[in-house]
């Protein structure tokens, strides 16, 4: 049985190339967004600002867009039909691991792996590269997109990541790199320069290798959650502040904040809303445990088999959506 979670990208018989979102997907179908898509002469042209992808949605892909009873939303949904080859992060590095000459970028990506993986003492099944590299589409200035899966390999990865900055082995963005990742994610997703500064100074996930950057993606699991053990409705839109009390799954993508003390400063005023969730790496380790955060973005209800309803904010799927600390 064919499977596919975050971190995967496939390939489509029209030679489009979309990556895998989260970890619940229809009978069926993936659910999955454009990354490159064949230009002039056949070339791959990368996407990436959301704005760029709900335009291609909106075009030559909105038949993939549909809304789905049980997520509550529209999504871009890829029938497993329409796939011609998956891509497996992990079957990815084990290919680079076993070549004998390696470019520059993929040297670098084996190199940072290998490290990662003995100071965590993770195994080599929990570990992949994804993105450019994982395609053959690297650049020489590419950087490095490594996944993690399982829960107590991700924590004990985040824990060597953590030992690796305080080494010296990697080292966080500079002023200098810090403008120019505001400049390119402020495209859509607005936030003062010195309140990103000082939320992403201190991210780990994030960084550099030698003069690689790099971005670690950590995923619960590499087996898809099942398909209507919960179920999620669409109720509006809202800008809210509150209270950060857990941030256990804040290294996660999807990513998850617990909150309360909640003030909902525009949109419906519903109860309770119990959490901050994001399916963009941009938004892991981006709040800690006691800070006050503002986050606008979808509000949706929650329910559980058997359970009563609850309510999340879900940042990151729009444009101008936005999720910081006030500090």
């Amino acid at each position: 049985m064919k499977k596919a979670v975050e971190g995967f990208m496939l390939k489509l018989v029209s030679n489009a190339i979309f990556e895998v979102k989260g970890l619940i997907h229809p009978p069926g179908l993936l659910i999955a967004y454009p990354r490159y898509v064949p230009a002039l002469g056949g070339q791959l042209v990368k996407v990436y600002p959301w704005i760029e992808r709900f335009e291609l949605l909106r075009g030559p892909f909105k038949a993939y867009v549909r809304f789905d009873p049980v997520l509550g939303d529209e999504f871009c949904e890829v029938p497993w039909r329409d796939v011609a080859r998956l891509y497996d992060p992990v079957e990815a590095l084990e290919e680079l691991r076993k070549r004998d000459e390696l470019d520059p970028v993929e040297r670098d990506a084996v190199e940072l792996a290998e490290l990662l993986k003995e100071e965590a003492n993770i195994p080599w099944r929990a570990i992949g590269l994804t993105g450019s590299i994982m395609l053959g589409l690297h650049k020489p200035s590419s950087d490095v997109d490594i996944v993690v899966y399982g829960r107590g390999e991700a924590m004990r990865a985040h824990e060597a990541l953590r030992n690796l900055m305080s080494s010296g082995a990697l080292r966080p963005y500079g002023p200098a790199e810090l403008r120019k990742l505001h400049t390119f994610r402020s495209k859509d997703t607005p936030m003062e320069f010195d309140v990103f500064a000082r939320v992403e100074r201190r991210k780990v996930i994030q960084g550099f290798f030698g003069t690689r950057e790099y971005f670690i993606r950590f995923v619960v699991s590499r087996e898809p959650e099942p398909y209507g053990a919960v179920r999620f409705s669409r109720v509006g839109r809202a800008t809210i502040r509150a209270l950060v009390v857990g941030d256990e799954e804040a290294i996660f993508t999807p990513c998850s904040y617990e909150i309360a003390d909640v003030e909902v400063l525009e949109g419906p005023e519903l109860e309770p809303i119990r959490a901050i969730c994001s399916f963009r790496g941009r938004f892991c380790e981006h709040a800690k445990r006691g800070e006050q955060v503002i986050a606008r973005g979808k509000l949706e209800l929650v329910m559980e088999r058997g359970g009563r309803g609850w309510y999340r904010l879900v940042v990151g799927n729009e444009p101008g959506d936005f999720f910081k600390p006030l500090f």
